[in-house]
């Protein structure tokens, strides 16, 4: 396993073509925390906790039962966190 290096970028920093960097204007996130009930079908669950901007709240919370269910929940985190 290779070694996570820690995150060095300033928002003022320039990009490897000499271009300003913006500054962020907001920051979301979204964490899945995933196990099983039982074994066979039907025992997956997940609870996906997510916002669009830290900065500001509500924050949601969803608990699915399906790999589906988890990957529209995080397309749609996405669209939202995209045209902030």
């Amino acid at each position: 396993m290779s070694r996570i290096e820690p995150n060095t970028h300033q928002p003022k920093d320039l990009g490897a073509d000499g271009a300003h960097i913006p500054e962020a204007s907001s920051n979301g996130v979204l964490v899945i925390r995933f196990w099983r009930e039982y074994q066979g079908p039907g025992g997956f669950r997940a609870r996906v906790s997510r916002t669009a901007d830290v900065a500001r709240k509500p924050r949601n919370s969803s608990l699915v039962s399906s790999i589906d269910e988890v990957r529209h929940l995080v397309e749609t985190w996405l669209q939202e966190c995209a045209t902030q």
